[in-house]
Formats: C-alpha cells, structure tokens, sequence
C-alpha cells in the first residue's frame, strides 16, 4: 500500500462587488486562486518550482468593462496601508486617466490596462468551449509579459496630444484574468529584479499589479 502524503490548504472565501473570489494556500508555499464574476471565470494553481499558469473561461470581457472595480481593489489596498481615499469615479474626456480618486495628499489619475496584452482573448472569442489556458516557461517569462503590457501601455501614454504630465499617473495594471501574476509571488520579484529599475524610470507616479482582492496588490514602481 502506497502512504500519500496530503499538504491540508487554508484560506479564503471573499464575495466581493458582483464576484467570488477563492484564495487557498499550502504549507509549502503553493496555492490556487480562483475568480468568478458571472462573467468570467479566473483560475490559477501554483506549487514551488512549477511554471506558471492561467485559465480563463467565459466571455471576453471589454477593456473598458471592469475598470471601476480594479481601481476600487488598489483604494482599498492603499487605505490598509494607511493612505485612505474617497471618492472614487470613473472620468471621460481626460486624456491618459479611466478613474480618479482624492487621496491623502491630492488626487489620484488612475490609468487601467489589463496586466497582459491580449492575444490569448481572440482565442477565448473562438474556442468552443470558451476556454484558454496559457502557461510560461518560468517566473522570468511571465514577468516579460508583465514589461511588455507596461512598455505598450507607456508607448500610448507618451504619444497624446497635447502631451500629459505622467508624473501624475498611476498606472494600474489588471491581473483579475491573469491570477498567476498576484498567486505566484516569484512573478513580481522576478519583474522588480529584472525590469524594476526600468520601470521606475518612465516616470509614473506609481505602477500596481492587481488582483481580485485588496491582499493581491504588489507595488512594481
């Protein structure tokens, strides 16, 4: 008779604005996250030294829709450090800001843009079942995929016209479709090691990776 060997996990459940998220952790260091809206449905696991991975099912999900709650998520993220802010509302006509927020010390011009670009949801679009896995060769990859989100984010930014102050933008960066970017920890490290000193270069305000609860914020600039 083979003995196995069961690594019991904790966490938690949290019902957010119009979603499920679950978050569960193991003594080794691993885990699973798991968001749901009724429109999509996030999923990722990860265990020390496996590559990472994402799955996303559902309904591809507009660029625009969503952005009111990743920037809610950051807010609260920051008022747990201390830095609590209020009215939060979404703005047009505002080049190079989605939302703005009165923080502490002045007001908060919140660009969003998802933490990957976005290949991989035509293919949600046209897999039968609605379903895409995607997965890395390691924690640098997918930490390249971050960069590149930033780098193509960046690009727009610095070709408005009339050009904008970014030292006034925080950049947010959605992961709610990507949750191995916020569940596996080596991701950000990897991105602060690596594109860190790069990406505080541009001259943003700040650049947040965000996901779907307030604990999975990491700060990347």
């Amino acid at each position: 008779m083979t003995n196995t060997r069961i690594t019991p996990p904790t966490g938690e459940l949290t019902f957010g604005t119009g979603g499920v998220v679950v978050h569960a952790t193991t003594s080794d260091g691993g885990g699973s996250l798991r968001a749901s809206d009724g429109v999509q449905s996030a999923a990722a696991d990860y265990s020390p030294g496996s590559p990472p991975a994402f799955t996303l099912e559902g309904q591809n999900r507009h660029e625009e829709q969503g952005i009111l709650e990743a920037c809610s998520i950051l807010l609260e993220c920051l008022a747990r450090q201390g830095a609590p802010c209020s009215a939060l509302r979404m703005v047009e006509g505002e080049p190079g800001v989605d939302c703005l927020a009165d923080g502490p010390t002045g007001t908060i011009n919140m660009q969003v843009t998802r933490a990957v670009r976005g290949d991989f949801r035509s293919e949600l679009a046209a897999a039968p079942d609605r379903t895409v896995f995607r997965r890395y060769a390691d924690d640098a990859e997918a930490a390249d995929a971050i960069r590149d989100a930033v780098r193509d984010k960046f690009g727009k930014l610095m070709k408005l016209k009339p050009p904008i102050d970014l030292s006034r933008i925080t950049l947010v960066l959605d992961a709610r479709e990507t949750l191995i970017f916020v569940l596996n920890k080596g991701v950000a490290a990897s991105f602060l090691q690596r594109h860190g000193a790069w990406a505080q270069g541009l001259g943003l305000q700040a650049i947040w990776l965000v996901g779907p609860t307030a604990d999975l914020v990491v700060r990347l600039a």
